[in-house]
């Protein structure tokens, strides 16, 4: 190819990297992943050899995984355990029991994943199907560390704004943070509960939510829904960046009801169809699908540790199951219509669930028992939450929440204005997000039940938002001033009111000092009148008690004296009866020591025991000597029949053997002879053959003979004519006469010489044919001579094989006689030896009786003395008994007796100093009769000057009141007023504040647009690439094909010119020896024709020259001839290979525009990405800049 044509090419290559740098080079598997495998991994997961069901020896195979599923997931080389096992990440580490792999190699692994896993370079990069992350955690039940997750910058402007808001079906709170969530009309809202702003809105475009939840670390917020009829999915996202995290579930029905695990593995869900799915977050598959509800599943969620879940369905059905397994763990009872909503206690060990029968249950997870039950909502109870501590909150058809303690009892009934479809608490417990069926969603307080303000489910577009803000802005700015004027006006009013109620006050206070005055004497003495009176009373109401009282204790120290002489006699029983029964108790603890000493000796005394233990252990002795002759005996006997049974098979093999050498001697013998006929056979063939040879060239000699001399003859005819010729030729007319008469003898010796031929031709044919014969015979001789040779070694060594079996089977024989005799002899002296055991065992047996029978009598007498005993242990446990029966009884006497001593000097006591308090209250009523008639003289005269004193007084405070009503009113007015002021500065801040905040979102919306248009451009630029490459294989392979049809005419050219020079110099040498072929015929005729005087041997020569000149000239011809025929093709393809060169050019030319092209429309697509992705970074920039920070209230 010409560099003229490559050098557009280069250039374009050269400018055609993005402005982010030159695109990196592919990783493929073939090109670079396979090396490393054959090398590390396909000893053993190759198609032979596929251990874990894996198989790495293509790219198909490795793609479909092992039995542990996929080994590789694109774009993901932390979550591909081909990588992890391979880096020694996870276990079991691969290649096994060897360093991890190098870094190089990890390097390529990792970029082949990350650039999509290509097979080969013109490969498509696939995409990872997987979750975006593994979001499992480790399960936690407490708050995580850090601070909880909020909402950051997430995009604000509504997917759907529909008319008027729909019912809302579900809300969640976070467990750990102010979020709630909402589901609006294929959207889901979140709000900030503290101040009800709205944090962001999560698009779902697969239908409308159902079902939402937190995860239990609050990082996650997950929905279920879809569209009824058509399809159904959960998608869970990331609470701080709204990014979808995780998408499973392809249902042609809506889910509606949906959960995830505590530790993000697991997601289960349901709906119409009937059956509960759980999933697998990690792997995006589903593991289980069950079918146990008869109708649709309504509702569905975890435990908070995780364990169980429970699922509720429209059959009055609720279960709950184990998490791991998807096995059921209980049926729950008790419902009678729909199970509409689930909530696990914190702890996890109780279920609490509600149905549209109104009920509410609670099962404990022991033994899946109901332990409360009652009836929240008569018209049906369609939602139910636990708060943190415990408590729960209901909602349902009879427009009414409703909070209740731990143990079903009510606290709380928070009236509403429709249906209650579900409720939420707080992160804290002390707020309640509720919705209902007209689409309100509304925040309450838990301690009272006041709402605290409520959030948009169908919220305005940001440019709604904005214009709201900006019109209430221009509104206040404008009736803030008016306002501020109006406090001045109310704070004068306010102030002179005041003036005029301090001045009334003033006269008012005089005239009630005079009234008050004159009341407090009156009441003074009224109140000491009455005072006196009821002393009187009180003291008369006394006297008789205290004279009751006088009488009762005379009445109990009687009493008291009487029983103290009961406590002595009782007293002086008890103590004589405890002394009598001690006695007792130490003549049984005597008794019982003896005996339990006569219970504890041994049954034989130390030296017999020892005689026992020895002859024991002697017996022991022999029987184990006699069980080991007796084994010995039986391993003799087994070696003995053993050497018996292979001394008759060495007996039997010797026979056999002989048998068989027999036999072979006598085939040797045969084919021997067999052999020697052959051989005779043989050599009469050899002779024969030599002799028809021998005639056979006699009669090939007269051939060639007569043929030298036929061509002398011929060539002295020639000669002569030639001769005639030429006289001729000189003008003379006839032919001279020597000349006639030489060609005449010339052609008699030439018939002469023919004949002679013929009859030497004719007997070489017979010679031929005998000697042909003889070959024959002789080549069958040799055949079968060979065929007797091979089978007289053949028998020969069957014969030597027979001789050495023989032999060995003798040898065999010999060898067994003796060990034989040698078994014989040792059972011999086994018998003897078990003989003698048995002897020893009886002896010793023999020995040991008299010593059981003492033992035997010990022992009988030991049991006597145990029985004893325990006669002796239970009367020392009934004097015991008895001694512990009385001495309660003694102790219980002697306290009563020292209780009753002191209860009569107590009842002495109280006797006398009641008789005094007796006399003391007679005394002091005398003493207040005569203060109480002093007492009312006083009293008389002040009520005389009262009235006219109270109306005085009654009439200052009557204008007091009217004053303080005034100022009261005119306080109101100036308060109302500041608040007035104050709302409306709080509301110009708030939408100041909204004002910024939605302008900044409509940036940031800006930016997200941009953004999402950038990730179709960056997969159209990723096709653009693809299709540039395709293109630059295209030109490439258009280029290599133009150059191997330029290389296929220069071919052409060169086979054309190197043919054409070698059949040039074919042709000279041909001339050449065609010239010494024929000066080689002209001598050789010479010398043939008699008159040459030179050897036959030279002549000889000649003739072998001469056949090696045809030879050469016939081959040169035939080379001389393909090698025309090799130019011709070649000449033939150079003709019409500028044809080809020309359209291969032109093919070329095409597709290096179009590859020019193609490079040039992904450069201005990669300009139009980065300028893009420029303008997001500016926006996003500008959004940090604008977006205000909220300032906390004043004080």
């Amino acid at each position: 190819m010409k560099l003229s044509r490559l050098a557009p090419l280069f250039v374009v290559l050269i400018l055609a990297p993005f402005s982010q740098g030159q695109d990196k080079k592919k990783v493929t598997f073939k090109d670079h992943v396979l090396p490393i495998l054959e090398n590390r991994c396909l000893n053993c997961h190759n198609p032979d050899e596929t251990k874990g069901g894996l198989d790495l020896s293509t790219f198909s195979a490795t793609m479909t995984g092992g039995s542990g599923g996929k080994v590789a997931f694109a774009e993901d080389p932390d979550g591909s355990r081909i990588y992890r096992l391979f880096a020694h990440l996870e276990e079991p580490y691969m290649p096994p029991e060897k360093p991890k792999g190098a870094d190089a190699e990890l390097q390529v692994i990792k970029d082949w994943i990350m650039g999509g896993m290509l097979e080969t370079a013109s490969s498509r990069a696939m995409k990872n199907d997987k979750p975006k992350l593994d979001m499992s955690i480790p399960v936690a039940t407490g708050k995580p560390e850090g601070p909880p997750p909020m909402p950051q910058d997430l995009i604000l402007q509504p997917d759907v704004i529909a008319e008027r808001a729909y019912a809302v079906p579900s809300v969640a709170h976070s467990p750990w943070a102010p979020i709630c969530a909402v589901a609006g009309q294929k959207q889901v809202l979140l709000y900030n509960t503290n101040d009800f702003e709205l944090l962001g809105i999560l698009p779902f475009p697969e239908g409308f939510p159902q079902a939402l939840s937190f995860s239990r670390n609050g990082s996650l917020v997950m929905c279920g829904g879809g569209r009824g009829g058509k399809n159904g999915s959960v998608v869970a996202w990331d609470v701080k960046t709204g990014e979808r995290v995780i998408e499973v579930g392809k249902e042609f029905e809506t889910v509606l009801g949906a959960d995830i695990s505590p530790d993000h593995k697991l997601v289960i869900l349901g709906g119409p169809d009937r059956n509960i799915k759980v999933w697998d977050t990690v792997s995006g598959e589903q593991l289980h699908s069950i079918k146990k509800h008869p109708d649709w599943m309504l509702t569905a969620e975890f435990s908070p540790d995780g364990v169980l879940f429970a699922t509720g369905g429209r059959n009055a059905d609720l279960y709950v199951w184990e998490s791991a397994t998807a096995i059921e763990f209980y049926t729950l009872k008790g419902f009678q219509k729909p199970v509409t909503d689930i909530s696990w206690r914190p702890d996890s060990n109780v279920v609490a669930a509600c149905s549209e029968d109104g009920q509410v249950i609670m099962f404990e997870m022991g033994e899946g028992k109901e332990v409360k039950k009652w009836a929240a909502h008569p018209a049906g109870t369609l939602c139910i939450d636990y708060a943190p501590d415990g408590t729960l909150a209901t909602g349902g058809r009879d427009n009414a929440i409703k909070i209740w303690k731990g143990d079903g009892t009510a606290v709380r009934t928070i009236k509403t204005e429709d249906f209650i479809m579900s409720v939420a608490y707080s992160d804290d417990g002390k707020r309640l997000v509720s919705s209902d069926l007209q689409g309100r969603v509304q925040i309450w307080n838990v301690e009272d039940g006041a709402l605290l303000g409520s959030v948009d489910a169908n919220p305005p577009s940001i440019d709604g938002q904005i214009a709201y803000s900006t019109q209430r802005i221009k509104e206040l700015t404008t009736n803030l001033p008016k306002l501020d004027e109006g406090i001045k006006l109310a704070a004068t009013e306010a102030e002179k009111a005041r003036q005029n109620l301090e001045a009334g006050k003033l006269a008012a206070a005089e005239a009630a000092k005079k009234r008050d005055a004159n009341k407090g004497l009156i009441a003074s003495l009224d109140a000491q009148i009455k005072q006196a009176t009821e002393q009187i009373k009180q003291a008369q109401t006394q006297l008789a008690q205290k004279q009751a009282d006088a009488k009762t204790k005379a009445d109990a120290l009687a009493k008291a004296t009487e029983a103290l002489k009961t406590a002595q006699g009782e007293a002086t029983k008890w103590t004589a009866e405890l002394a009598k029964r001690d006695q007792a108790l130490k003549l049984a603890a005597a008794a019982e020591a003896t005996a339990k000493t006569e219970a504890t000796k041994p049954a034989l005394d130390e030296p017999t025991q020892k005689a026992m233990t020895t002859a024991v252990a002697a017996e022991q002795a022999a029987t184990a000597g006699k069980n080991k002759s007796q084994a010995d005996r039986d391993l003799a006997a087994k070696a003995l029949q053993a050497a018996q049974e292979k001394l008759a098979a060495a007996k039997k093999s010797q026979g056999d053997a002989q048998t068989q050498l027999t036999a072979a001697q006598k085939a040797a013998m045969e084919k021997l002879t067999a052999f020697n006929t052959s051989k005779t056979a043989l050599d009469a063939a050899t002779k024969a053959l030599a002799e028809s040879q021998a005639k056979l060239a006699a009669a090939q000699k007269g051939v060639t003979d007569n043929q030298t001399q036929l061509a002398a003859a011929q060539k002295a005819v020639t000669d002569v004519q030639a001769k005639i010729a030429a006289a001729t030729q000189n003008g003379q007319q006839a032919v001279p006469p020597e000349l006639a008469q030489a060609l005449q003898a010339a052609q008699a010796a030439q018939q002469k010489a023919q004949t002679a031929l013929q009859t030497a031709q004719a007997a070489v044919a017979p010679a031929q044919a005998t000697q042909q014969a003889a070959q024959t015979t002789l080549t069958q001789s040799q055949g079968a001579s060979q065929a007797a040779q091979t089978a007289l070694s053949q028998a020969q060594g069957v014969q030597a094989a027979a001789q050495k079996a023989a032999e060995g089977a003798a040898s065999q024989v010999k060898t067994a006689e003796p060990i034989v005799a040698a078994a014989m002899e040792a059972l011999k002296l086994k018998d003897q030896a078990l003989t003698q055991a048995g002897t020893v065992l009886t002896q010793a047996s023999t020995a040991l009786k008299p010593l059981r029978d003492k033992e035997t009598a010990g022992k009988t007498a030991l049991e006597k003395a145990k029985a004893l005993l325990s006669q002796q242990t239970l009367a020392l446990a009934a004097a015991q008994k008895s001694v512990a029966e009385a001495k309660p009884q003694a102790d219980a006497a002697t306290k009563k007796l020292t209780d009753t001593d002191a209860v009569v000097k107590t009842a002495q006591t109280a006797d006398a100093a009641a008789k005094a308090e007796v006399q003391k209250l007679q005394t002091l009523i005398a003493d207040k009769s005569k203060a109480i008639t002093d007492q009312r003289t006083q009293l008389t005269a002040a009520q005389n000057g009262d009235k006219g004193l109270i109306a005085a007084a009654d009439a200052a405070t009557k204008q007091v009141e009217n004053l303080t009503n005034a100022v009261k009113a005119a306080t109101d007015k100036e308060a109302a007023a500041k608040k007035a002021f104050a709302t409306a500065q709080t509301e110009l801040n708030t939408s100041q504040y909204l004002a910024k905040k939605w302008a900044a979102a409509a940036v940031n919306f800006e930016a997200f647009e941009i953004s999402k248009t950038i990730d179709d451009m960056v997969v159209k630029l990723d096709d653009m690439k693809e299709d540039s490459d395709a293109a630059k294989a295209e030109y490439e392979k258009a280029a290599a094909a133009l150059a191997e049809a330029e290389k296929t005419l220069a071919d052409a050219q060169k086979a054309v010119d190197e043919g054409q020079k070698a059949l040039a110099e074919k042709s000279t040498t041909i001339l050449k020896t065609a010239l010494e072929l024929a000066a080689a015929r002209a001598v050789t005729s010479v010398k043939s024709s008699g008159q040459s005087t030179e050897p036959a041997a030279e002549v000889a020569e000649l003739k072998a020259k001469l056949g090696k000149l045809e030879t050469y000239i016939k081959t040169a011809y035939t080379e001389a001839d393909k090698t025309q025929k090799a130019i011709a093709a070649a000449h033939a393809v150079a003709q019409k290979t500028p044809e080809v060169i020309a359209q291969r050019a032109k093919t070329e030319d095409e597709k290096e525009a179009s590859l020019k092209a193609a490079v040039q429309k992904r450069d201005e697509q990669a300009a139009t990405v980065e300028s893009q992705k420029k303008k997001v970074e500016e926006l996003k920039k500008k959004y940090l800049e604008m977006l205000p920070k909220k300032e906390a209230p004043a004080a």
